[in-house]
């Protein structure tokens, strides 16, 4: 009984983690606060600290005493490439929660044949899962490459890069769902094909055994 109380769980499971996902990355994506900038100990530049996000970055200049010094310090090379990988990770969880929709649905009215086979449906949805967690990944990897390229500044984790990597961990726990909802699917049909044929077994039986009365 647990079994199928699980695998109709599952489907609702994965559309709430990928709605989820969807929601952080939103939060993620225009914030400005992905690192924080300070001066190091041996900068000349102790008048300047600030922060930055994705494409913008903001250097405050605080009043002081004696010269100002320049700000030089610029965004990581490929804090783009981050952005732009958010945004195609945003479109490939819209695509998942297309998929999860329909097989929500396909439990609802218990039609796994409904607009299109579970089977299909749930490797589609492991295949998106995975994406979802290349991309998220890419994302901290692309913001955080040469973070640190000024010996001027030290560069600290801001509030949007925490929530970019509940992202990723909420997509690997979402890749994990799917598999698991797979493995249910295929259980719930081996039974079911089981069921639906018992004269198989009947023959089989009665080949083996010559002494066997129906």
């Amino acid at each position: 009984m647990g079994t199928p109380n699980l695998g109709c769980m599952l489907p609702f499971i994965a559309c709430f983690l990928s709605v989820l996902s969807i929601i952080l990355q939103l939060v993620a994506l225009p914030s400005n606060y992905w690192a924080i900038v300070h001066p190091s100990n041996d900068s000349e530049a102790k008048a300047e600290n600030g922060n930055y996000g994705i494409w913008t970055r903001y250097i405050r200049h605080i009043p002081r005493t004696g010269d100002q010094f320049p700000s030089n310090f610029r965004l990581p090379p490929y804090s783009v490439s981050a952005g732009v990988m958010a945004i195609i990770h945003v479109l490939v969880q819209l695509a998942f929660l297309v998929a999860a929709g329909i097989r929500c649905i396909q439990v609802s009215k218990d039609d796994p044949q409904l607009l299109i086979s579970a089977n299909i449906l749930g490797v589609v949805k492991l295949v998106l899962s995975i994406l979802a967690i290349s991309f998220s990944l890419l994302v901290i990897i692309f913001i955080t490459v040469n973070e640190n390229q000024s010996y001027k500044y030290k560069v600290y984790k801001g509030p949007a890069f925490w929530i970019q990597t509940a992202v990723m961990s909420s997509n690997v726990l979402l890749a994990f769902v799917c598999s698991l909802e797979d493995i249910e699917h295929a259980e719930l049909e081996s039974i079911k094909n089981i069921q639906e044929c018992p004269s198989e077994t009947e023959v089989t039986e009665q080949y083996s055994n010559p002494s066997f009365t129906p």
